[in-house]
């Protein structure tokens, strides 16, 4: 298995979804891609395990954020396998969210100038 983290947005077909694959080096590069890439404010995002899909060789995990405005939670893509958290981004989310160290996903996180940094909610 490849150590390159790879992300699809969610499109109505698989080969849709492959043509918008795209390497992320991180969870916070992963944020920024979506924050980015959807004309929504991001108030949280997760992702979990989804299961092996034989079609692409992915140990795929959901990826679904919560956007401002909308109650529910829904899905932006996934990614091939679980992303890693850079120690900096997660000293700065641990103060600024109810988020943990455990957990996989990160509450009312937006982009900054410097990157991204977890907002006090």
């Amino acid at each position: 298995m490849t150590d390159t983290i790879l992300f699809r947005f969610h499109r109505g077909s698989l080969d849709e979804s492959m043509e918008t694959v795209e390497e992320v080096d991180s969870f916070e590069d992963l944020l920024l891609l979506i924050a980015e890439s959807i004309d929504l404010e991001l108030v949280s995002l997760s992702y979990k395990p989804y299961g092996y899909d034989h079609r692409i060789n992915w140990d795929t995990q959901i990826v679904m954020g919560r956007f401002k405005g909308f109650d529910a939670a829904w899905p932006v893509g996934f990614l091939n396998k679980e992303p890693k958290w850079r120690e900096e981004f997660l000293n700065e989310v641990s103060k600024n969210s109810s988020s943990d160290r455990d957990s996989n996903s990160v509450d009312s996180v937006q982009p900054s100038a410097s990157g991204l940094s977890g907002c006090d909610c």
